[in-house]
Formats: C-alpha cells, structure tokens, sequence
C-alpha cells in the first residue's frame, strides 16, 4: 500500500530515407528505411525517499511505408509506418497527418503519433506503448 511517484519521458527522432513508388500531383505512396533514436528516462520515488532511475538510448534501423493525398495545393494528408522486428518482438511507429508545404518539399505537419513496442520471448511478454499529438518540420530532397 506505497503510493509511488512515477516520471517517464520518452523522446524519438526518425531519420527516414523514402523512395517513391508513385509521385504525382494527386500524392504519392513511397517506401524506405529509417532510423529510429529513442531515449526513454523512468524514474520512480516511493515514501517520499527511496528512488531509482533508469535511461534507455537506442536506434532502432526500420523499414518504412508512407502515403499522402494533396486535397489542396500545399496541404497533404498522410500515413506512415515504420516497422523492425525479430522473431516475436515488434517495434511500430505510426503517424497519422496533416502537412502543409508553403515551398515545395519543405514544410511541418502536425498530427497523431503512436509508438508501439512488444518483446516476446519463451518465458515473458512485455508491451508498452505512447500516443498522442505531434508536430514535426520536414525537408524532402
């Protein structure tokens, strides 16, 4: 019955690399690979006293699907993916966006992120995940 303070922070920059399979003045559905930097700091106090912290830094290299509608010009609605597994762990990064391109290839979006992680061995499950909003700036080459 220990009422225990929890604090967890979790930060990720993706760096993709996305090749178009269909670009046109409609959208585009493209695929690539991306690189995933993720720190997660937890850290837990209970009575007040005994604390413990823990920090987790990884990159995670991830194989990424997207696609984007241009209703209007210089607005596009989007989805991304990005996934890396080994045998019954997944890791998932999804976005869902809006993004508005005032020069073309260069803009920032904003929209719904959720980060998935499931490890699975032969003895223990073990599944996390984080959601909410996100705004992002972004340059295509």
């Amino acid at each position: 019955n220990a009422e225990v303070d929890t604090s967890l922070v979790l930060n990720s920059t993706r760096l993709s690399l996305e090749f178009d399979m269909v670009n046109n003045d409609i959208g585009h559905l493209g695929v690539g690979f991306a690189g995933n930097f993720i720190t997660n700091s937890t850290s837990l106090t209970s009575f007040g006293l005994i604390s413990t912290t823990a920090e987790i830094k990884l990159v995670a290299p991830m194989v990424v699907g997207s696609g984007r509608i241009y209703p209007v010009k210089f607005m596009a609605v989007g989805m991304d993916v990005a996934w890396v597994g080994y045998d019954q762990s997944n890791f998932t990064d999804m976005t869902i966006h809006i993004d508005f391109n005032p020069v073309r290839n260069v803009g920032f979006s904003a929209g719904w992120r959720g980060i998935n992680l499931t490890i699975e061995t032969d003895a223990d499950k073990a599944a996390v995940a984080w959601n909410g909003l996100f705004f992002q700036f972004m340059a295509r080459f």
